[in-house]
């Protein structure tokens, strides 16, 4: 499972990939997501390296009340 796949045939299969990287993640959180939710990834780069870093996160609404 690639963490740089744009696109799902169904819900089910966005849900499995979800699944998938959250079980790889290093960090473990109780962070909820479902396939409904949207999520950004950011990637590290390292010079003449193959290895990265991602962080991925859940798009969630702000509340602007003061």
């Amino acid at each position: 499972t690639s963490p740089w796949q744009l696109s799902w045939k169904d819900d089910g299969a966005y849900t499995t990939w979800l699944t998938a990287m959250k079980e790889r993640s290093a960090v473990e959180s109780d962070v909820t997501v479902t396939c409904s939710d949207k999520v950004l990834t950011l990637s590290t780069c390292t010079p003449g390296g193959t290895g990265r870093f991602l962080v991925m996160g859940k798009l969630v609404k702000v509340d602007n009340e003061i």
